[in-house]
Order: C-alpha cells, then structure tokens, then sequence
C-alpha cells in the first residue's frame, strides 16, 4: 500500500517541521488531522485532542489520547527520566498534561514528544458524523455524550452550535474549544 506510506510520512513529516518551527517560538500545542481519500479515513494526532466517528449514538474513537492516563505514554515518560505530579509531567516548576505536543522545547528531554499516532478508518454508509476537537470539549464531556448530543441533529451547524452551547454555556467550560464537526452524507 504504497499510498498509505506517503500518506502516513506526510503526516510524520508535518508534525515534526510544525514542532520543529513551534520551539524556535518557545511554544507548544496539540494537533489532530484527518485526511479524507474515498472511504479511507486517515489521521493522525499528538497531544490530548480527539477524531471521533458518530453512527447514529454509537461512537467509535479512533485517536490516542496522549497523556499519564494512557499506560503506555506514562511507561514511556517514566522511562525517559520525566517526573510525574497527578496529571502533569514536570520540569522545574512547570507541568504539561499531554504527553505529545508539538513544540515544547523544553520538555522534550523528560520524553514530550511530537510524534503522532496515525491511523486509518473505513468509513461506513452508516458513519454519520466525524468529529475532531481539542480537550476543551472532551474535558467536558465523555465520547458517548458528545454522540448521543450531535445524533439528534441534521446540520453541521446547527449541531456545532448546540454542542458549543452545551460546553460553554450549561457545562461551565473554560478551556478553548476548538473543533470540527462534519456530516458524512454518503
């Protein structure tokens, strides 16, 4: 499958030049990407950023979430001599809670990292939604909630407006939230 190869280098390639880029500004964020190609799905991620897949209220996760309460990442932190607070990774007197950013200098030498997870997804006739958002959603509210929420919409739009509402407004949401909400209409 030589187009999943390039597919996947193209996605390891960006995150390290943007992370590269991010530490020369003293920097550091999170990151989801997909790439839609027929029915194949393709993404990647770093950091505590989600992609779902809604099908009616049935939700499928197909990104890693990158922080201490994925096992492997707090192992492979550990590992790399990084010191752990609760839900932070820390360096002198400042704590990350992702275990992947891009960018972050100066956390790198206790094992944050840029490299992505990157997979691949068939979507489904039956897929209806595909949802990517950054931790001020998911902090908020949990994989299955978000899909029972977004399933009693028709429109993209009007269903990121609700969702937003519901963060923001009713829940008392604080971080950003940044997101892509898209309708697969196939």
């Amino acid at each position: 499958m030589k187009a999943g190869r390039s597919i996947k280098q193209a996605f390891k390639t960006a995150y390290e030049k943007t992370s590269r880029n991010l530490a020369r500004q003293d920097s550091g964020t999170t990151a989801v990407d997909f790439y839609l190609k027929g029915n194949t799905l393709w993404h990647a991620n770093a950091g505590d950023v989600r992609l779902i897949v809604v099908r009616e209220s049935w939700v499928k996760q197909l990104s890693q979430v990158h922080r201490l309460t994925n096992s492997r990442e707090k192992r492979r932190i550990v590992k790399a001599g990084g010191v752990l607070a609760g839900a932070l990774v820390v360096k002198g007197d400042l704590g990350l809670m992702p275990t992947r950013s891009l960018g972050d200098e100066y956390f790198k030498d206790v094992g944050i990292i840029a490299t992505p997870f990157i997979g691949h997804y068939k979507l489904k006739s039956q897929d209806s939604w595909i949802l990517a958002a950054t931790d001020g959603l998911f902090d908020y509210t949990a994989n299955q909630e978000v899909a029972e929420f977004i399933a009693r919409f028709d429109q993209a739009d009007s269903a990121a407006a609700g969702l937003k509402q519901e963060v923001l407004v009713k829940r008392g949401g604080s971080d950003n939230l940044t997101f892509i909400l898209i309708k697969n209409n196939n």
